[in-house]
């Protein structure tokens, strides 16, 4: 159980970052674009740099879903959490046990649906695209 919460809550963690991260150089790029624009008016091949990184770092989150990875293995782990603290303030008898696990189990295959339901949501939008050009 504790292996199972310490990899949702590194999980958790790693895609916040990359969503932040991400985001931020997202906002900052098109600023970077209308003060080059300013300081250089002949800098056209710099501002085409920076559009097309700006660009491909949208397609990127849009791809990768970060942000919704996050809240999927945040709310996981929040519900394991629960759970562990229920149990604690019971008298854990092996019933009680038995339950947590099931419940833990039941937690973990829930999120595992939703992943793969947030995964293959670009795979479904590119196959309807494709009948629909057919």
């Amino acid at each position: 159980i504790e292996s199972a919460g310490k990899w949702y809550i590194e999980k958790a963690i790693l895609y916040k970052r990359l969503f932040y991260v991400f985001n931020i150089i997202s906002i900052i790029l098109p600023l970077c674009i209308a003060v080059v624009n300013v300081v250089d008016q002949n800098a056209q091949l710099l501002t085409v740099i920076i559009s097309s990184l700006t660009s491909f770092i949208t397609a990127l989150l849009a791809f990768t879903k970060w942000g919704e990875k996050w809240m999927l293995y945040r709310n996981a782990i929040e519900s394991l959490k629960s759970k562990l603290t229920l149990f604690g303030v019971s008298n854990g008898s092996q019933e009680e046990l038995q339950q947590l696990a099931c419940d833990i189990e039941k937690i973990m295959h829930e999120e595992h649906n939703k992943w793969n339901y947030v995964q293959n949501t670009n795979s479904n939008k590119k196959k309807v695209k494709k009948q629909g050009n057919a």
